[in-house]
């Protein structure tokens, strides 16, 4: 996942939750979680495209609303020094992710058992973290207006 690739109104949202403290485990877990998060609070507002919660950072589609907002972000004053924040923080995640694959398994069924085992505890983690950062109740909606 390159830096470049993810939008700016997402990186934005992404630190905002990370600052908002809301968020548990560690700080790696934390950024993690912040970036699910705000993947998935955008595609429910409407700003990303259905399906770019998942996957990597080249799944991140922007409706035209997200575009709109997406401009916004770009013109802010002192925004750029919010998406430096982010890039720095995105290239900790990084580093990390390529330092979890095991070294010290020789045999490919070894290695195979390994990650799988690897890959659902960070699965389990993520969903954790991901569930911590849930609203507790749906959103109030407007009731309709009785015609008389």
């Amino acid at each position: 996942m390159a830096k470049a690739d993810i939008p700016v109104l997402v990186k934005h949202c992404a630190l905002a939750i990370l600052r908002s403290g809301d968020m548990a485990g560690t700080r790696m877990e934390q950024l993690r979680g912040a970036f699910l998060v705000a993947r998935s609070r955008l595609v429910e507002y409407g700003y990303l495209a259905s399906g770019s919660q998942k996957g990597g950072s080249k799944n991140i589609k922007l409706t035209a609303k997200g575009h709109q907002r997406e401009a916004k972000h770009r013109r802010e004053r002192f925004g750029y020094v919010k998406t430096i924040i982010w890039d720095l923080l995105y290239t900790l995640i990084q580093e990390d992710v390529e330092d979890d694959v095991p070294e010290a398994a020789t045999a490919v069924d070894d290695q195979a058992s390994s990650r799988d085992v690897i890959i659902e505890k960070k699965r389990r983690r993520l969903a954790k973290v991901a569930w911590s950062a849930s609203p507790k109740r749906k959103p109030k909606r407007p009731k309709r207006a009785k015609r008389g």
